[in-house]
C-alpha cells in the first residue's frame, strides 16, 4: 500500500497546469441557467463560446429538461457585463446617498486617512 501511495505522490508531482491557448474574459464565471452548472469556455470559429453539454442521464435523474448542449459567444453578452460593471462601479454624485446596497453616503473630500 505504502508503494502505491508513494506512485501517486510522483505521479501528482509532474502534472504541469493546462495553460488556455485562447483569452476568455469570463472563464470560470458563467453558469447555465437551467441547470446550475459551471458552463465550459470553449473556442468555435474564432470565437470565444461558454456550453454546457448536461448528459442525458443526468438530466433525466434530476429532473431538469434540458438540452444535450447549451452555447452562448461571448460577444453576445460582453457589452451588457462591460455596462453592468461601469454602473456598478461608478462613483456616486458628491453629496448624494449611494443607492447601492451596503454603501453610504458619499462625501466630496477624502479624509487624510485615505
Amino acid at each position: 500500500m505504502r508503494r502505491a501511495v508513494l506512485l501517486l505522490d510522483v505521479e501528482h508531482a509532474e502534472h504541469k497546469p493546462h495553460r488556455a491557448q485562447h483569452p476568455y474574459a469570463l472563464r470560470g464565471c458563467m453558469w447555465c441557467g437551467l441547470c446550475d452548472r459551471r458552463m465550459q469556455s470553449h473556442w468555435v470559429n474564432g470565437a470565444p463560446y461558454y456550453r454546457c453539454r448536461f448528459p442525458t442521464e443526468y438530466a433525466l435523474a434530476n429532473h431538469v429538461e434540458h438540452p444535450l448542449s447549451v452555447s452562448l459567444r461571448e460577444d453576445a453578452i460582453i457589452g451588457q457585463v462591460d455596462g453592468w460593471l461601469a454602473r456598478e462601479f461608478a462613483p456616486a454624485p458628491p453629496g448624494r446617498d449611494d443607492p447601492r446596497p451596503g454603501r453610504g453616503p458619499v462625501s466630496r473630500t477624502r479624509d487624510a486617512r485615505g
